[in-house]
């Protein structure tokens, strides 16, 4: 239902507005991307922005000619208005587009909003360069955020190279955290130490190795987005609630944790941050990935905060 019933809506002209940014929901960037709903909604996080009212409605000459600022055109507006979700985002009439309440839309997908993050108004230009930036969104969206590659790809139903394109695209920084198991505790960490299927095709590359008695694996990556800000969250807890009351009971989920068995950061005198850095024992060299590495020390027994056993 749009805002204003449909007989009394005003359609506004906002044809000179300049638009610089795009507020997004990381949940909601996430979920469209996943089911292929981009599409629809960057016209739909465009048609907000041109409505600073939030009265629901925008004229449709004004929406054209704000497309065409972006070098959209017409045959984008209607390729998208054939997504069999489209009018869970918008109603299309001759002359004016009524796009649905945030409130509405998670409802209609069943999808908590998550933070508000801004994004450029540029990307949406681009459908490779808008996904990339819904992707930075969702990481932005998040605190401190240490996940493996298996999740994000299962996440957003893309490959890990498309997850690498994204993040030199969107300028996300990515961390290759490695652990340290001294000799005594190889028993307690053998549960954590990632097994060969986690090769996959990329059989050139170790996740485990040996140096000087003592065994190092790789673990999750650290994702940061320093280009994207965060918005206010207006009515983004409202709208959680609602989303949660509307789902059954084994859908809302209890707040989860995750233990962290390394100490605060050690470095060691082979300790390189450097992109492409080697771990050399007898000869034999373990190269790292591209980019910054951190070093963690391995513990059996005292978790402690994300925070004070990651890297800064």
């Amino acid at each position: 239902m749009p805002i204003l019933p449909r007989h009394t809506a005003r359609v506004q002209d906002y044809a000179g507005a300049a638009v610089v940014h795009l507020r997004t929901y990381a949940e909601l960037n996430r979920h469209v991307i996943a089911e292929g709903m981009d599409g629809i909604y960057r016209f739909w996080l465009l048609a907000r922005s041109l409505d600073p009212d939030g009265r629901g409605v925008v004229g449709l000459p004004a929406f054209l000619e704000a497309m065409q600022g972006f070098g959209l055109n017409r045959l984008h507006l209607r390729r998208a208005m054939m997504h069999p979700k489209a009018r869970l985002f918008f109603s299309f009439h001759q002359s004016k587009l009524e796009y649905r309440s945030l409130e509405a839309v998670c409802l209609s997908l069943g999808v908590t909003p998550g933070r508000s993050v801004y994004i450029p108004a540029e990307s949406i230009a681009s459908t490779e360069a808008f996904r990339a930036t819904l992707y930075a969104a969702w990481i932005a969206g998040h605190d401190d955020l240490h996940i493996s590659r298996e999740k994000l790809t299962a996440f957003f139903k893309v490959s890990a190279d498309t997850l690498r394109r994204w993040e030199n695209l969107a300028g996300v920084e990515v961390t290759f955290n490695v652990v340290e198991v001294a000799p005594q505790d190889e028993q307690a960490a053998e549960p954590h130490i990632p097994r060969d299927s986690r090769l996959d095709e990329r059989l050139d590359r170790r996740y485990t190795w040996k140096y000087k008695g003592k065994t190092y694996y790789r673990t999750v990556n650290r994702y940061h987005a320093p280009n994207l800000e965060r918005a206010r969250l207006g009515n983004v807890r409202k709208v959680t609630r609602r989303v949660h009351a509307s789902l059954p009971d084994e859908n809302h989920g209890v707040g989860t944790s995750q233990r962290v068995f390394f100490t605060e950061r050690t470095t060691p005198g082979n300790y390189q941050e450097q992109p492409g850095a080697s771990m050399r024992d007898k000869g034999k060299a373990v190269d790292l990935p591209q980019g910054v590495s951190s070093l963690w020390r391995f513990h059996p027994w005292r978790p402690v905060a994300k925070k004070s056993a990651l890297c800064p």
